[in-house]
């Protein structure tokens, strides 16, 4: 008994502090609605306390109706407060007898009827006989009925679990809070108007926030708002141009919205002008901008959160479906012109080139016409005939001759051989430049063809990709938003994506509000505690107020990296180029190219290969389309022979799968588990052929396992030693053991012989 006593005593415990809250709003509800009913529109309207128990949530009606009664009955303005007391009764009677509907009663429509029909009733019960004033209380009935429906908008928009609101929103807060401040207009200190002073902070916090679009929504609502309550249609414009000149100046700070706000109010001022009141606005004017300045970080914060526009976390997957048959159909299209080049070209040599059948031909009508023995040689004796012009071609082709060397019989009996010989060296030798130049012309048709093959097959390597590999999580997304939203950090954009093997990468754009200095630790803290995730230190890219974040899923390895590279002393430049880079999602890329010879020609193809490569594998495009495209670089770069290795070595950092690509490189070297294997390579370079492919292997890796990749130099005295090398190496990291192969490999080599050496090694760290 004793226990349950207890437990009933923390409840009730636990509960007091909810309870006092809620007592609170109440409290200060009742009061804003009793100085609500107090609030002049239009100099002789006073509906603002039935608008606020007609808009407020429905368990707060009753509240507000109680502080509106009391403020119509005690302190009434006006000479006719019964009316709104009996639209009071009416609205508050509707909402509460509809409680059991309260998605129904508390919708802003059936508010916003609700007050039009009560007010409007009861205007016309009072105007009875009193035609001059019917015109304007029906108004003032669907005024009020407007006015509630934005206010009851307000009340429903969940400030919690926001961040940022639409342009409707926005409008119906600041009209909700402007009407708030109405009730503060009358109330001055020195002479000074509390309303007018908190409007003018309010524009400049909501154009400083909001940029053009805030300022321009709070400055035309405030004017509105203003205007109904002093009867100053001119309020309107100022406070209008002001916001918005305001809003157009926010990028550069508080100042430079301030000085957006200022000069077009005081322009303003000057052309309007505000009567006696002049000097006093202008006061008001300058506290609420000193106001506006004080404004603490925190509470910038909560502002900037409040007027900038939503986060958007739209789906994707219909612009990626678009995308990606968008992409299919250019692969295909591109795929059909590089066929219809190379049909073109067939047909187009066919038609250039004659064949050698007609140059004799020519040979003859221009040669033998008229001549007596035409017939013998070209139908008799045409064997023979053929035999001698061929051997002729033959001597043509290699430097020249005459009919008399090749064919002595042929010579004697041809009538015209000085004649014929001219002729067909003419023609041939025609023949053989036409045939010089469209063989140059088909390796250009060839290389566009492979240009465009190469296109086709990047396109379907991006289709795939974006077809197979990403997916788009909102849920996890929205969780981001709101677990940044907890350390101050505001998101217009996210996007939370996972990739086919289920890593997930995060990207958003943060506003930075005022400057704030970001902590990177706190920002991953949030991520991993909000995506049950373990991520990488996050980027961060600021470009003026605007921070762009992306981060990646951490891997379960960390590569050790050495490289060790010793070039053929004789010319001091490396013919081998390498590199070695992450893409972004996990996968590490070793790379190596030995370009032909050594010097300076080596190394500009070998720079070349890994430069391509490396670029196209970043941008996301596979291995084998990268080749065609760096083959086909590299063939027809310049008229000299141009060729190159290439030595890829791809290592998943999560699950530690590692694929090795080959192209005429040397072999690779793996220690796994405490063994080492090789992985060889019997391919072509790149750039000598048009058809060209990788040889593929691929292993599984763990902690503490080694890959080692090399140039053709290191291995000139075999690759035992290397295995040993590298199978008995126990301490020190990759830097090390790539300076103890290659310095190995420069000791064992024949020193007549020397070649470029390089080692690239890549340890697993877990």
């Amino acid at each position: 008994m004793k226990g349950q006593l207890k437990i009933k005593s923390e409840i009730q415990d636990l509960s007091l502090p909810l309870a006092a809250k809620s007592v609170a709003v109440h409290v200060a509800l009742a009061a804003v609605a009793l100085l609500s009913s107090r609030v002049r529109l239009l100099s002789v309207l006073t509906p603002l306390g039935v608008l606020l128990a007609a808009a407020v949530p429905s368990a707060y009606s009753l509240t507000c109706g109680i502080g509106a009664f009391l403020g119509y009955l005690f302190f009434p303005v006006g000479d006719t407060p019964f009316r709104y007391i009996a639209a009071l009764f009416a609205v508050v009677s509707i909402r509460l007898l509809l409680t059991g509907l309260k998605k129904f009663s508390d919708s802003a429509p059936f508010c916003g009827v609700i007050t039009v029909v009560a007010v409007t009733m009861c205007n016309t019960v009072t105007v009875i006989g009193d035609g001059d004033n019917a015109l304007i209380l029906l108004c003032e009935g669907v005024l009020t009925g407007g006015l509630t429906y934005f206010t009851s908008r307000t009340f429903s928009i969940d400030f919690r679990k926001r961040v940022g609101l639409t342009g409707e929103e926005l409008a119906c807060s600041v009209i909700t809070i402007d009407l708030l401040l109405l009730s503060l207009l009358p109330i001055a200190v020195g002479g000074f108007s509390i309303g007018r002073v908190l409007v003018a902070a309010l524009i400049l916090a909501a154009a400083r926030f909001g940029s053009a679009p805030g300022g321009a929504v709070s400055g035309a609502a405030v004017g509105f708002a203003v205007a109904l309550g002093s009867s100053d249609a001119r309020l309107v414009c100022l406070y209008s141009v002001a916001g918005l000149i305001s809003g157009l100046f926010s990028s550069g700070g508080r100042i430079m919205t301030v000085l957006g706000f200022v000069v077009p109010a005081f322009i303003s001022l000057g052309i309007f002008g505000i009567g006696t009141a002049l000097v006093g606005f202008i006061v008001e004017i300058i506290i609420g901008i000193a106001i506006f300045l004080m404004l603490p970080k925190s509470f910038c914060v909560f502002l900037a959160a409040f007027f900038s526009p939503p986060t958007r976390l739209e789906s994707l997957e219909g612009m990626r479906k678009s995308l990606v048959m968008r992409l299919r159909l250019a692969s295909g299209a591109l795929g059909d012109v590089s066929g219809t080049i190379e049909e073109v070209s067939d047909k187009l040599s066919r038609i250039n080139i004659p064949e050698p059948s007609e140059i004799f031909k020519l040979c003859e009508a221009d040669a033998c016409r008229g001549c007596s023995f035409r017939v013998s040689c070209w139908e008799t004796e045409l064997p023979d005939t053929l035999r001698a012009l061929g051997a002729l071609s033959s001597r043509i082709r290699n430097g020249g001759g005459t009919l008399n060397e090749c064919a002595p019989a042929f010579s004697k009996k041809c009538l015209r051989v000085e004649r014929l010989e001219e002729s067909l060296v003419r023609n041939y030798t025609d023949y053989l430049a036409r045939l010089s130049a469209e063989e140059r012309i088909s390796a250009i048709r060839g290389a566009v063809s492979d240009q465009f093959d190469g296109i086709s097959d990047m396109l379907l390597d991006l289709s795939i990709e974006f077809d197979r590999s990403r997916r788009y999580d909102l849920d996890t997304a929205q969780n981001i938003v709101t677990a940044l939203r907890e350390i101050d950090l505001l998101t217009t954009d996210c996007s939370c994506s996972v990739d086919k093997f289920g890593r997930m990468t995060v990207e958003a754009k943060l506003h930075n509000v005022e400057g704030t200095r970001l902590n990177r630790k706190k920002i991953l803290e949030q991520l991993e505690a909000s995506c049950e995730r373990r991520f990488v230190p996050p980027t961060l890219r600021q470009v003026e107020d605007i921070v762009y974040l992306t981060v990646s899923e951490k891997p379960q390895f960390t590569p050790d990296v050495g490289v060790c590279q010793l070039p053929e002393s004789r010319s001091g430049i490396c013919g081998d180029s390498y590199t070695y880079f992450g893409d972004g999602t996990g996968r590490f890329f070793l790379l190596l190219s030995d370009g032909m010879g050594t010097g300076g020609r080596a190394a500009v193809d070998g720079a070349m290969t890994t430069g391509l490569l490396e670029r196209l594998i970043k941008a996301g495009f596979g291995f084998d389309c990268s080749l065609k495209i760096v083959n086909s670089a590299l063939l027809y770069k310049s008229s000299e022979e141009s060729l190159s290795t290439a030595d890829i070595a791809c290592i998943d950092l999560h699950t530690g799968e590692t694929s090795l690509y080959k192209a005429g490189a040397a072999p690779t070297f793996v220690r796994r588990a405490g063994r080492v294997g090789k992985a060889e390579s019997h391919s072509l370079p790149i750039g000598i052929l048009r058809e060209i492919g990788f040889d593929r292997s691929s292993i599984t890796l763990k902690k503490d396992d080694i890959v080692v990749i090399m140039s053709d130099g290191a291995i000139t005295s075999g690759t035992d030693w290397i295995c040993k090398e590298i199978e008995q190496y126990a301490d020190g990291g990759a830097q090390e053991l790539s300076e103890r192969i290659a310095e190995g490999a420069l000791r064992r080599c024949d020193k007549a012989h020397i070649d470029d050496i390089t080692v690239m090694v890549a340890i697993l760290n877990g």
